[in-house]
C-alpha cells in the first residue's frame, strides 16, 4: 500500500497520511528520487508513472461512484 502519491506529480504537501496498527517497514520516495530515476532508468521510471496512473484512475472512479451514490 502506499500514500501520499500525488505529491510525487505536482508541487502541493501531501493530502492523505497514515497510522500504523501493527510494526510496519516504509519506503520514502520523494519527488527528487522520482526526478532522478527518470534520468537515470527511463523504463522503470515509465513503468512507475503508468501504474501510478492506473492507481490514481482507479481511485477516482471508485470516488466518482460513491459521489454518484449519495447524490
Amino acid at each position: 500500500d502506499f500514500f501520499g502519491e500525488i505529491a510525487l506529480l505536482d508541487e502541493k504537501p501531501r493530502s492523505a497520511g497514515a497510522i500504523a496498527t501493527t510494526p510496519s517497514v516504509l519506503l520514502g520516495f520523494f519527488k527528487p528520487d522520482l526526478l532522478s530515476l527518470m534520468e537515470r532508468n527511463p523504463v522503470l521510471s515509465s513503468k512507475i508513472l503508468t501504474n501510478l496512473g492506473m492507481v490514481l484512475a482507479e481511485r477516482l472512479r471508485k470516488t466518482n461512484e460513491l459521489l454518484a451514490e449519495k447524490s
